[in-house]
């Protein structure tokens, strides 16, 4: 494990899972570790995006990982009702909303806050912020 995280220079995680789980993990009716295999959702049915985690060393490549993940969500949006996610970290709720994803619901936990967030997809999707990074007027030089 310690080789396999040594060796991993970027990540962005997402589950993709049937809307009554999505909606039960955001109101913290259950837990991640209560989640088994028929919660995913199929690509051929409607599902939610759930963001879990995003590593990434520097600026670009954190730009280019969520640009990455937009380019999934529309060319997937057919099939993707909400995005959301749960966190107990500052930056990553300051991210979350930079993204359009709105205040949920919050529970209190020994390390903290936790914090639930979630929007459409549609909404998602038209956020002026991306658009800015996804057109900014500099050159790539890679």
């Amino acid at each position: 494990m310690h080789n396999t995280m040594k060796s991993l220079r970027e990540c962005f995680f997402s589950l993709r899972l049937k809307p009554k789980v999505f909606h039960n993990l955001l109101n913290f009716k259950i837990e991640f570790k209560d989640i088994t295999a028929d919660d995913f959702a199929s690509f051929d049915e409607m599902g939610c995006d759930m963001p879990l985690t995003f590593f990434a060393h520097n600026d670009k490549i954190s730009s280019l990982l969520i640009i990455s993940n937009y380019a999934h969500l529309i060319a997937n949006q057919q099939k993707i009702k909400e995005v959301g996610s749960i966190t107990l970290l500052n930056g990553a709720k300051k991210l979350l909303q930079n993204i359009n994803l709105k205040h949920y619901n919050t529970t209190t936990t020994e390390q903290g806050d936790l914090d639930s967030y979630v929007e459409k997809l549609s909404k998602v999707l038209v956020n002026e912020s991306v658009l800015k990074m996804l057109f900014q007027k500099e050159e790539c030089t890679d």
